[in-house]
């Protein structure tokens, strides 16, 4: 599928290795892409109403109405129009070859240039995607409701025109629809937080953070693949190549904060870095950054099990004078 077709709809996917999808969410970069309920700008493709997303948080059928009398000719009911809709979809799947049931589906855009066609589906999965059929030979592609309310969110921080996102009501939005996937897996999680990781070929990565303990990673395939949704807690993800990061599941951080009670210094760290290690006390060199007391940055000195070698904590401004650099936050 070709560039301006992914514009079109909002989003433009940047496709990586497992190993990189920390890299975070893709998004259009495109101030003219419209939103959810907009026009879309003269010669790109057409958007159509959000029919089951307007009948469902607005209790109308004008919008519904309104694609009838443009694009039906045949006289046929807003309720035929939707099963045709989904049917269609789920022909699409089955081209895909996704493990997806299909609950519901519905023609978000229309492109009769590039003669593609996109529509929001639904699956029994919990995962929701855009599909777009047609365009070039091999020109079919898809991506999830994930990544697309991950560039919409992108597009809103850069205050650029948001990228469409998922409006089924079946596609609830990425933290309802991640506790859906995961209590369908038998996982109790009261999700904190959840950040789209990036994408594979085959697979998008979706972090969530528990309030249970730890978290996991749901693998949900992309078109073209056949594989199942797949869950992994936080650590054995990290073994397959997709690290978590999020607070509550890094734990890296969880280790540099423990080393730090070992030897009774509050810091209620956010996040840390390490610096290296010293090349004749053999101490590791890790940066902290502790916004809630002064001072908000330290560096620790900390010696390797079973070593002799003292422990130290200063301050960022002591710390650049033994050439150790705070990046985390201003030296104090």
């Amino acid at each position: 599928m070709s560039k301006a077709i992914l514009a079109a709809i909002g989003l433009l996917p940047w496709l990586f290795a497992p190993s990189q999808a920390q890299l975070g969410p893709a998004t259009s970069g495109n101030p003219n892409a419209p939103g959810i309920a907009g026009e879309a700008p003269k010669g790109v493709a057409t958007i159509s109403d959000q029919a089951v997303d307007q009948i469902n948080k607005f209790g109308t059928y004008d919008a519904l109405k309104a694609r009838m009398k443009k694009w039906n000719k045949e006289g046929k009911s807003a309720g035929e129009i939707l099963a045709e809709d989904k049917a269609k979809a789920a022909a699409l799947v089955a081209s895909f070859k996704l493990q997806c049931r299909v609950t519901n589906a519905i023609l978000v855009a229309v492109d009769d240039n590039a003669n593609t066609k996109t529509y929001e589906v639904a699956c029994d999965s919990g995962v929701g995607y855009f599909l777009v059929q047609g365009g070039a030979p091999g020109g079919s592609s898809g991506f999830t409701c994930f990544a697309a309310e991950a560039a919409r969110a992108v597009d809103i921080a850069a205050k650029r025109e948001p990228a469409i996102a998922c409006g089924l009501p079946e596609n609830p939005g990425s933290k309802a629809a991640a506790a859906s996937i995961l209590s369908q897996a038998g996982k109790a999680c009261t999700i904190k937080d959840i950040k789209w990781r990036g994408q594979s070929p085959t697979t998008d990565f979706i972090e969530t953070a528990c309030a249970e303990g730890p978290g996991f990673t749901i693998w949900s395939p992309l078109p073209g693949s056949q594989a199942p949704v797949r869950i992994m807690a936080c650590p054995i993800s990290e073994m397959n190549g997709v690290a978590c990061r999020l607070r509550d599941n890094d734990t890296a951080l969880a280790a540099a904060k423990a080393a730090l009670g070992r030897y009774k210094v509050s810091c209620d760290a956010q996040s840390v870095r390490v610096i290296g290690h010293e090349t004749v006390k053999r101490r590791q060199v890790v940066e902290y950054f502790c916004p809630s007391q002064q001072p908000k940055g330290l560096v620790a000195y900390l010696p390797a099990e079973g070593s002799n070698e003292p422990f130290e904590a200063v301050d960022c401004l002591a710390a650049a004078k033994r050439q150790a650099v705070c990046t985390l936050t201003k030296p104090n």
